[in-house]
C-alpha cells in the first residue's frame, strides 16, 4: 500500500548557527534549499520538502550553545 500525505511521519529540526543570514545563504547556494520564511535571526527553509529551521545562537544561553561553544564547526 502506498503512503499518503497523512500516513507520512515528518520531523523538522532547529539548527543553531552562529550567523543566520550567512547560514541561509549557504544552505540555499550549496544545497538548493528554499526559504519558507525569514525573521533575521530565525529562518525556516526546506530541502526537497523537508522543513528545517535555523536559529542564531544567543551568547550565554546555556541550553542552546552555539556550535563554537559546543566545540563543533559548521553552518
Amino acid at each position: 500500500m502506498a503512503a499518503t500525505q497523512t500516513d507520512r511521519a515528518s520531523v523538522s529540526v532547529m539548527l543553531i548557527v552562529p550567523d543566520t543570514p550567512a547560514a541561509v545563504s549557504w544552505y540555499k547556494t550549496a544545497l538548493g534549499a528554499a526559504e519558507l520564511w525569514n525573521l533575521g535571526s530565525v529562518a525556516g527553509l526546506h530541502l526537497r520538502g523537508a522543513p528545517f529551521m535555523l536559529h542564531e545562537a544567543v551568547p550565554g544561553r546555556k541550553t542552546e550553545p552555539s556550535p563554537i561553544e559546543a566545540g563543533v564547526n559548521g553552518l
